[in-house]
């Protein structure tokens, strides 16, 4: 699956985000915890806006499929007609971001 430069950076930004990112909130909404001897009330947790934006973005790219087919047919044809060009600067570029990623994230390459 490709990554785009923009999902990298929702990444480094989410794995960067500090773990005060949740909240321990005493109460859950007034929720009560009923027939429970001395229970006042039920523990809960707060997200942050940037903890439920993670979420949002990740349920997003759970949804996008992982092989686009009209890309890899539109490649195809190119190749074929001998017009498919990239440039060695398009080619470094994805090299540098992906070590980069690769390093922040903490892996030794690619994952397959």
């Amino acid at each position: 699956m490709m990554i785009s430069q923009q999902q990298l950076l929702a990444v480094i930004r989410a794995r960067s985000e500090p773990a005060g990112s949740v909240e321990r909130t005493g109460e859950a909404r007034g929720v009560e915890a009923k027939g429970v001897p001395g229970a006042g009330s039920a523990d809960g947790i707060s997200l942050s806006d940037r903890a439920r934006d993670v979420v949002k973005i990740t349920r997003a790219l759970e949804e996008v499929p992982e092989i686009r087919e009209d890309l890899v047919a539109d490649i195809k044809e190119r190749i074929e007609a001998g017009t498919y060009d990239i440039s060695a600067e398009d080619v470094a570029e994805k090299i540098m971001g992906r070590a980069l990623i690769d390093e922040v994230l903490g892996r030794d390459g690619p994952s397959r």
